[in-house]
């Protein structure tokens, strides 16, 4: 839990002082103890060396993932499918979708984070 919190203050400060969260990776990480089935859900890898997942620790996945546990189904429903509409407003056509997916690897998402929403935490 206190991981938990300390990312998401971490977050919420790039968020407070307008700075870009785009590309933001904490150096604190949520712990996976709980929750390692969400990473394989998504076949996200371990790194060898460090044993730490390589998206969603410290990522705006991780807050995803927060926000399922935290949040109500319904608010973290909405939640994604307003973000999923704010993304594929910026796909007009199909040459754009190539950024879409480059932009979700940034960010640290998997292709089909909507599919978190049916993810038991």
């Amino acid at each position: 839990m206190e991981s938990a919190l300390r990312v998401m203050i971490l977050f919420r400060n790039v968020c407070a002082h307008n700075e870009l969260v785009f590309n933001f990776k904490t150096s604190k990480r949520i712990s996976h103890l709980y929750i390692e089935h969400v990473y394989k859900h998504f076949g996200i890898k371990k790194d060898i060396a460090s044993g730490r997942y390589e998206k969603g620790t410290n990522d705006l996945f991780a807050i995803f993932i927060l926000f399922k546990i935290f949040l109500s189904d319904r608010d973290f429903e909405v939640f994604v499918n307003q973000f999923k509409s704010a993304m594929d407003a910026l796909v007009l056509n199909k040459h754009r979708a190539k950024l879409l997916t480059d932009i979700y690897d940034i960010l640290g998402l998997p292709k089909k984070f909507e599919e978190l929403k049916d993810v038991v935490v």
